[in-house]
């Protein structure tokens, strides 16, 4: 993102770029001709740090209103297609972040699934660290950060089995302290809306249904719009000799030669695919292997 805005008859820019301090944040760098901030983390102060490079003054602006955050207009343009916002939990001391829901019917996840994300900071050998509980297939990661380092990582099968390794706050299940079991994300995971769709390999044919499924986990997430007749993909699945295919090299035959996948592109997929009915068979975790089948 790049702001223009004209403060006392000069053209300040202002950019989010990667903050090299804490990657878990934006950075900002305002430029002014041949003047320019270092990287910040908050928006007032590249604003404010390059303006009196020019002009050798402290006048001092918010940088919330400079590069238009109060503007009805630019804001709606801002959220236009986001999916999904954060939400904000209380759970007993704790500010829970949840940034990312997924879904599945499986009775120890709580009707969370791959893609779901959860963050809070607490203490932990004497110093503040962010707990990070993220779902992926079949396992949840658990990991500790410290000024935006990873320090520790624990997998396990489920919330509540991945939470008991760190060894802190036993009192609280991981599924409760992750906020999964709160009322509001429970509706959510519950709703409707957000019903699991499943179109099992004998209901490959059914492309009407076949279709709801790619829609809901593919579609939706707006990922960069590069299949080719993704359909043939099941069609050619369900004739071979031998169900077992390779992830994701199956999944060359639908994409560009020498096409590079991103992380999201492939959970995505992986949802799809369970969802029509696919288990991973690999006999080694994927911190042995990448190759998945």
């Amino acid at each position: 993102m790049c702001v223009k805005c004209n403060l006392n008859s000069k053209d300040f820019i202002i950019t989010v770029v990667k903050n090299n301090k804490n990657q878990q944040k934006p950075g900002f760098r305002c430029t002014c001709e041949n003047m320019s901030s270092e990287i910040e983390s908050y928006p007032s102060t590249a604003i404010n740090s390059c303006y009196k490079k020019v002009f050798d003054t402290k006048t001092e602006y918010s940088g919330i209103a400079v590069m238009g955050f109060e503007d009805k207009n630019i804001i709606q343009q801002l959220l236009d297609k986001i999916e999904f916002f954060p939400m904000f939990l209380r759970i007993e001391k704790f500010l829970v972040v949840i940034s990312g829901l997924g879904y599945s019917s499986k009775n120890e996840y709580y009707e969370a699934g791959a893609g779901f994300i959860s963050t809070f900071i607490t203490r932990f050998r004497n110093a503040q660290h962010l707990f990070l509980l993220r779902i992926e297939d079949d396992h949840c990661f658990l990991e500790i950060y410290q000024d935006s380092k990873m320090i520790q990582q624990f997998i396990g099968l489920t919330p509540d089995d991945v939470w008991k390794k760190v060894g802190i706050l036993k009192n609280f299940s991981g599924s409760y302290i992750f906020g999964i079991t709160h009322e509001s994300i429970q509706q959510l995971l519950n709703s409707e809306n957000n019903k699991i769709v499943t179109c099992l390999s004998d209901e490959w044919h059914n492309y009407e249904k076949l279709t709801k499924v790619f829609d809901r986990h593919i579609k939706t997430r707006k990922l960069p719009n590069t299949t080719i007749n993704w359909t043939h993909l099941f069609d050619d699945w369900y004739k071979r000799h031998s169900t077992i295919v390779i992830f994701p090299l199956v999944l060359s035959k639908i994409y560009p030669e020498n096409y590079k996948f991103q992380d999201k592109e492939l959970r995505a997929w992986r949802a799809m695919f369970k969802a029509c009915g696919c288990s991973n068979v690999t006999p080694f975790s994927q911190i042995k292997s990448q190759i998945e089948f």
